[in-house]
């Protein structure tokens, strides 16, 4: 914001372009998208965006609070997910220009080809979900069990 007004359009795409691209790896971090597309339409989109410059392997993209406006393209290896970064940088999807850089780390697919997967992260992910999953299900047993007090003090 520039004196209390929105950067005109041309400054956000150069901003996004300045940002630095990160650690060289073969998966894509996807911000900026917009949020009420359905997450199919995302993934496909995605995927026909990335693949008209190299190679995708796969797309994740989920709909969660904490994931929400972001995705993962895993392409074949590092050099076509930087010509990625560059050409598609600054893009507008659904109405909102991609801030794209590398991911932090590998992703699953590629760890398992590089052989450096660690099985023990599947049974953490597996247990943080069983636990959302667990909380999930107290969440709605406590509001059944409100809305069964309630009808009772009714009466």
């Amino acid at each position: 914001m520039i004196q209390g007004r929105e950067l005109p359009f041309q400054a956000v795409l150069e901003k996004i372009r300045g940002e630095p691209m990160g650690k060289p790896n073969a998966t894509v971090y996807v911000q900026n998208l917009n949020e009420r597309v359905k997450t199919s339409d995302l993934k496909n989109q995605l995927f026909q965006l990335f693949s008209q410059i190299g190679e995708v392997h796969e797309v994740h993209a989920k709909r969660n609070i904490k994931f929400r406006g972001q995705a993962f393209v895993v392409a074949h290896d590092e050099s076509i997910a930087e010509t990625m970064i560059k050409d598609l940088r600054g893009y507008m999807l659904f109405g909102k220009p991609l801030r794209l850089t590398f991911a932090k780390s590998d992703s699953d697919l590629i760890a398992k080809l590089k052989g450096s997967f660690d099985s023990s992260v599947l049974k953490k992910r597996k247990a943080v979900e069983q636990e959302g999953q667990r909380l999930r299900e107290l969440k709605l047993k406590r509001k059944m069990i409100d809305k069964v007090m309630r009808l009772r003090m009714m009466q």
